[in-house]
C-alpha cells in the first residue's frame, strides 16, 4: 500500500467515526457543525470523505463526544 492509499483509507476510517459517534449521539449534521462552528457543509463533505478534517476540528470533535488518547476507530 502507498502513501496516498494509506492516507486515503485513513481519512475513510476517521469519517467513518465521526458520523458514527455523531448518529450515536443523536447529534444532527447542523447541531455538530454549529458546536464546531464549521458549515453543515463542510461537516457533511468530511464526514463524506470528499475533504479531510483539519486537526483542531478533530480534537474539538473528541471533545465533544468525550474522547480520549485511548479511542480506537
Amino acid at each position: 500500500m502507498n502513501n496516498k492509499d494509506a492516507s486515503k483509507k485513513i481519512n475513510q476510517v476517521i469519517s467513518n467515526f465521526i458520523r458514527n459517534k455523531r448518529l450515536e449521539y443523536h447529534y444532527s449534521q447542523e447541531y455538530l457543525s454549529s458546536l464546531l462552528g464549521i458549515s453543515q457543509s463542510k461537516l457533511s463533505k468530511i464526514e463524506a470523505g470528499i475533504i479531510t478534517i483539519d486537526i483542531l476540528t478533530f480534537f474539538k470533535i473528541c471533545h465533544f463526544f468525550r474522547i480520549n488518547d485511548r479511542c480506537n476507530f
